[in-house]
């Protein structure tokens, strides 16, 4: 089980706790109440109805004893999970090198040619500045794991690096980072879970983010996106905070669940060059107004499934191109207006899917 899986189970973990526990407490409450007490007051001369109380309380003990003790049973199985993310963690750190540059102490993976970063040990502190050499060979990669965790509020990741690998900053605690223009790749996970990130100066030459590279960094409002960015993971933005988002046309494919549940998403610039986008791509999101270029070909399934908003917004699609496919949505159509081109695919499919239509010239965006 991977660390990221270990995280979500230990989420599930707590929301059945709270459950269980909302579940006593409503039986506690019910216990209370006058109306209650007064109804069952009023019968207990009947021996039968006597009966039939005791029968429930007893029924009722027993309900209450096995939720405490499913309580008590994933407190533990929680307490187990989060050992075992610990040790994994603890079970790198003294295996490699490592580097002091003042107060801080960084674990270091030694190749041929370059070094990588594997971890951090030094002080807690407001500011950690990775060295751009150590041992004379060029400081390239940012490891697995490397800042997993870490209190620093703020990180300058300086050139040469190129890479920052998978959970290298996941559910750390810092609020912004600076990534020079020498990154190129993103990788999975990387500041998955990262809740106090809200200010990211991006490489200007950054080519790939991996999936769920920034999953629930729900303090980042804002993300500044290189036209050399063409490559974005599945669920790549899923529940952060972005409020808008511009997609450069360098990136040929919205991936699946890309902005799933960005609930505060409301404003999408998608830039001519995107070519498909995939199933649940803008899921949950404040979304009311998607204007589609000419180069996007395919939109797929369940575009915008289940938004929070359909049943009180009307949410427009417009359609530029002539040559789009529009595969029918989940949505319910009475809440879907489409724009397009008369004559267009788009035009056939969503009238035989069952929704509004009406002429590219009519779209009029306030």
């Amino acid at each position: 089980m991977s660390e990221l899986d270990l995280l979500r189970r230990i989420e599930e973990l707590e929301k059945q706790n709270e459950e269980y526990k909302c579940i006593i407490e409503t039986i506690s409450m019910m216990e209370k109440s006058d109306r209650i007490t007064k109804y069952l007051n009023n019968w207990k001369t009947n021996s039968k109805v006597l009966s039939l109380i005791n029968s429930v309380n007893d029924e009722k003990l027993d309900f209450i004893g096995v939720q405490e003790e499913n309580i008590i049973r994933y407190e533990k199985e929680k307490r187990i999970l989060e050992e075992q993310i610990s040790q994994r963690i603890r079970e790198t750190l003294p295996t490699h090198n490592s580097v002091t540059t003042g107060e801080e102490v960084f674990l270091i993976k030694e190749h041929e040619l370059y070094i990588e970063i594997i971890g951090y040990s030094g002080f807690e502190s407001d500011l950690i500045v990775t060295p751009q050499t150590i041992n004379g060979k060029p400081v390239e990669v940012i490891g697995n794991n490397a800042f997993q965790n870490s209190r620093c509020k703020r990180i300058i990741i300086s050139e040469p690096v190129t890479i920052i690998g998978k959970n290298a900053f996941q559910k750390a605690e810092c609020e912004s980072i600076v990534l020079p223009n020498t990154l190129k790749e993103i990788q999975d996970e990387a500041f998955w879970g990262c809740e106090h990130l809200s200010d990211i100066v991006m490489s200007k030459n950054v080519i790939s983010f991996g999936k769920s590279a920034f999953e629930r960094c729900i303090g980042l409002k804002v993300i500044d996106l290189p036209e050399t960015l063409t490559k974005l993971g599945n669920e790549c933005f899923w529940q952060s905070g972005l409020e808008k988002v511009v997609l450069p046309g360098s990136i040929k494919k919205i991936p699946q669940s890309c902005f799933q549940n960005c609930r505060n998403l409301t404003n999408i610039i998608l830039k001519n060059g995107i070519y498909e986008i995939e199933h649940d791509a803008f899921t949950k999101t404040g979304i009311t107004d998607m204007v589609f270029p000419e180069s996007v070909k395919q939109v797929n399934n369940k575009l915008m499934d289940s938004s929070f908003l359909a049943k009180n917004y009307t949410i427009n699609l417009v359609f530029l191109g002539k040559d789009t496919n529009l595969i029918r949505t989940t949505l319910h159509t009475s809440h879907i207006i489409i724009y397009c081109v008369i004559g267009s695919k788009v035009l056939s499919d969503a009238l035989r899917w069952g929704y509004e239509v009406h002429p590219l010239a009519d779209y009029n965006k306030n």
